[in-house]
C-alpha cells in the first residue's frame, strides 16, 4: 500500500490528464469485511477509478459468488472490472447487469487454462454481452494482440453453438453474431468497462485521436476489405497489415 500510495500521489499519474492512469488489482476477499472496505476506500481516495478482480468459479462448495459478496460489501458498482467470469450464472449477470459492473473477457486464457469457455456472446447468460468487453491476459501465455482476441470469442461462440446445429442436424440460416459485435468488443465495449467512453473507443469528434490505420490491400485483407473492412480486421488480419498508428493525435507508427 505504500508502494501504491506513492505512485498514486507521484508526477504524471496524480494529474486526472495524464494518458496512464492508475488502477488497482485485489483478490483477497477471504479478509475481513472490514479489511477489505479500508483498502477500497484507501485506494478511491487516491484517486484510483478502476479496481479489478478475477471473478472465476471455484470448485469449493461453499465458496461465496464474488458478485454477490461485492453487494453485500457496498461495492458492486461501474468501476468495477471482473476478470474472466468462468462459470458465471445468469443471476449473476444480471447482479453486473443492474450494477453497471463489466466483465473483460479473455478468450485465449480461458480456454487455455480452463477457466472457460468465454462468456462473450452466451445465449444462456442474457444480458452479458452489455456489460461484456475482451482484454489480453499474460502476454507470457497468449497472444498480445487485441484482435486476435476478438477472433476467438466470436470463434468460439460460433462454434459452441454449432454443437446444437449438429445434434438438431440442422443448417443455421446464417452465421450467428456478427464481426462488428466482436470488434464493439474489443473497441468501445473496453472503453465503457474503463469508464473512458466519452474520450476513447471510437472514432468521433472530441475524442482523443487514437487510431489504428490498416492497409486493407494486403494479401491478407483485400478481397473481404472491399466487401466489409470490419470482417476484414476481425477475421483477417495481422499485426503485418497495421501500417500508421496514432496516439492522442502524435503519429507513433508510420508506412509499417
Amino acid at each position: 500500500m505504500k508502494t501504491f500510495e506513492k505512485l498514486a500521489t507521484s508526477h504524471p499519474l496524480n494529474d486526472p490528464k495524464s494518458r496512464v492512469q492508475l488502477g488497482f488489482g485485489f483478490d483477497f476477499y477471504h479478509l475481513p469485511k472490514e479489511v477489505v472496505l479500508g483498502v477500497f476506500e484507501k485506494v478511491k481516495s487516491l484517486g484510483t477509478k478502476i479496481i479489478t478482480s478475477h471473478f472465476i468459479h471455484n470448485f469449493a462448495r461453499d465458496a461465496e459468488s464474488l458478485p454477490v459478496l461485492l453487494k453485500s460489501y457496498g461495492l458492486l458498482q461501474k468501476g468495477m472490472v471482473l476478470s474472466h467470469a468462468g462459470g458465471a450464472t445468469s443471476d449473476e449477470v444480471k447482479l453486473l447487469n443492474d450494477a453497471n459492473c463489466f466483465v473483460s473477457a479473455t478468450p485465449n486464457t480461458e480456454l487455455a487454462m480452463a477457466v472457460g469457455p468465454p462468456v462473450c456472446f452466451r445465449a444462456d447468460l442474457p444480458g452479458i454481452d452489455k456489460i461484456c468487453s475482451i482484454g489480453v491476459d499474460c502476454h507470457s501465455a497468449t497472444s498480445g494482440s487485441m484482435v486476435n482476441e476478438m477472433r476467438q470469442a466470436l470463434q468460439t461462440a460460433r462454434g459452441l453453438e454449432s454443437d446444437t446445429h449438429i445434434r438438431n442436424r440442422q443448417w443455421p440460416r446464417e452465421v450467428s453474431h456478427k464481426t462488428v459485435d466482436a470488434f464493439n468488443l474489443g473497441t468501445i465495449q473496453g472503453a465503457r468497462a474503463l469508464g473512458m467512453e466519452n474520450d476513447i473507443g471510437s472514432i468521433k469528434v472530441g475524442k482523443k485521436a487514437d487510431l489504428v490505420v490498416f492497409d486493407v490491400l494486403s494479401p491478407a485483407m483485400m478481397c473481404v476489405a472491399q466487401r466489409d473492412p470490419v470482417m476484414a480486421i476481425v477475421l483477417h488480419s495481422s499485426v503485418r497489415d497495421i501500417d500508421t498508428v496514432l496516439v492522442d493525435g502524435e503519429v507513433r507508427k508510420q508506412d509499417g
